[in-house]
């Protein structure tokens, strides 16, 4: 659900957005930015109690935090609040969740 919330709210916004067949990379999307691909990967909280904190973890799910060559950015979506963000990986690369 997520993820389309998310293909909705890029493509409505004008960005190009392509989404990779199967689930074997470490991102959701791909994103085209001012002329430059970029590797997003979508998390989200959909109840009043996920929203103190989005777990996320790689591919294999051991919460393992993403690399620089993961990702280019992590986008959480805080569905009950309609909030979105938008953060580097470079944010986020020693996390493994965030907390509001």
């Amino acid at each position: 659900m997520a993820e389309a919330e998310f293909l909705a709210k890029a493509s409505g916004m004008g960005f190009g957005v392509a989404k990779p067949w199967g689930d074997s990379e470490p991102y959701d999307f791909i994103l085209a930015v001012r002329g430059r691909l970029w590797k997003v990967q979508v998390k989200a909280a959909f109840t009043v109690g996920q929203m103190d904190a989005i777990a996320f973890g790689r591919i294999d799910h051991a919460l393992r935090p993403y690399r620089v060559k993961d990702i280019d950015a992590l986008v959480a979506y805080v569905a009950p609040e309609n909030a979105w963000y938008v953060l580097p990986v470079r944010v986020v690369r020693r996390l493994r969740a965030l907390k509001r």
